[in-house]
């Protein structure tokens, strides 16, 4: 009975932390860039986001039962070697940096659209502080941001059904928002961003791994079903009310789409919802961040002092890189561009721990190891149809991050 009393709490904290994590900038600013290149059919791409988070959560969750005393990165780094562990590194702090700067480049849009930069940096600036200094929601506060998001976008998918759209022309093939079934990959690609806080059940610290050895089915349906039904309605509301062109050329899609519906005094509350989004997703994607420098630190490829707890407990240098690395992409990134840069980043790092998570399944029969098959076929399908500058742009961030570990780790012996 206590074991059952203790792992309870793990398991809703999963919940909770991945929920906050995923009700972010996906549905506030990611419908747009998933428009442009799909139209309406950007919902089914939505749907196959989820299942390519569902394929690596599962594979992973597995893996970590089945390797409980190594954590992700050591696992990946044991199984397939440093240069792929480097790669993989590489791939997921661009995509945690490129991350932080669509959360807080999305509030900045919608508050203060002329002031975009400054509060993006001030917000990641303020995240890091408080992640270096071990700070977090805990209790009841927890379910603030989860519950307020979803609160904000019942209403917002309630007027939007509840007054009939303008007068939409159809769109042209070729232009942005045209549907366009040939777009679902690259919607789907978009959409994964928005389903980054499926990890946070996977386990990454020594912390962690307990809540990893939860069964994915018994978490995954909340922590998935939850925000694929939002994003599925809320989706479906903007592109009811915008239709595809003005859906995908939007930076503030909810706003406009509760001004198109006669709602503009509502816009308040969206703004209110993209704070408590925020709220929930940064210190997830920057504890993600930092974990990923940790980790490269901890193998030997950055220097051991980053990892060097500080007076309060938490490795706070690591923060501060990582918190680094998000304020220069908020400055050079706005959130349309910053969203397919971070599904990128992860969608080649989950690849990674597919194939890794593979390899430890091996004498595991059965569904886990085909999952790891799949989420790794998947990943790179999505991420290779996402926007060209993207990729070019991991590409070459992989291949500088790749090469500037071997030196770190070459001049450390």
């Amino acid at each position: 009975m206590s074991q059952t009393l203790r792992t309870r709490p793990r398991a809703a904290g999963a919940v909770l932390t991945g929920l906050g994590g995923m009700l972010g900038a996906g549905v506030f600013a990611g419908l747009a860039p998933a428009a442009a290149p799909a139209g309406g059919w950007f919902l089914v791409g939505t749907v196959v986001a989820a299942l390519v988070a569902g394929c690596v959560t599962t594979a992973v969750s597995y893996r970590a039962r089945a390797v409980p005393e190594l954590d992700g990165d050591q696992h990946l780094r044991e199984q397939l070697g440093a240069w792929p562990a480097r790669m993989s590194g590489s791939a997921q702090l661009l995509g945690r940096a490129a991350g932080l700067a669509a959360v807080a480049g999305t509030v900045g849009e919608y508050l203060a659209p002329e002031y975009r930069v400054p509060v993006a940096v001030g917000l990641v600036a303020l995240v890091t502080a408080v992640d270096a200094a071990g700070l977090a929601l805990n209790g009841a506060w927890r379910w603030v941001p989860a519950l307020g998001v979803l609160a904000v976008l019942g209403v917002m998918v309630a007027v939007c059904f509840g007054a009939a759209p303008p007068p939409a022309a159809p769109v042209p093939p070729g232009l942005p928002g045209a549907d366009d079934p040939s777009g679902i990959a690259g919607a789907a690609g978009v959409m994964f961003f928005a389903f980054l806080g499926f990890e946070r059940i996977t386990g990454a610290t020594a912390g962690e791994r307990r809540a990893a050895r939860w069964p994915a089915p018994v978490v995954l349906p909340v922590l998935l079903g939850v925000p694929l039904a939002g994003y599925l309605a809320v989706g479906f509301g903007a592109y009811h009310q915008l239709g595809g062109a003005r859906l995908a050329l939007s930076p503030v899609p909810l706003r406009d789409a509760l001004a198109a519906a006669d709602a503009a005094p509502l816009a308040p509350l969206v703004n209110l919802g993209v704070l408590l989004a925020a709220t929930g997703v940064l210190p997830v994607v920057l504890a993600g961040a930092r974990r990923a420098v940790a980790a490269v630190a901890r193998a030997g490829d950055l220097p051991e002092v980053v990892v060097r707890p500080g007076a309060a407990g938490t490795p706070w240098r690591a923060s501060v890189l990582a918190g680094a690395a998000g304020a220069v992409a908020a400055v050079l990134l706005p959130p349309a561009a910053a969203i397919p840069l971070a599904a990128c980043g992860m969608l080649f790092h989950s690849a990674f721990a597919c194939a890794a998570a593979r390899l430890a399944l091996l004498d595991t029969p059965g569904l886990p190891a085909r999952l790891a098959c799949a989420g790794m076929a998947l990943c790179v399908v999505v991420a290779m149809s996402l926007p060209v500058p993207a990729l070019l742009v991991t590409a070459v961030a992989v291949a500088l991050g790749t090469g500037g570990c071997a030196l770190a780790a070459r001049g450390g012996r």
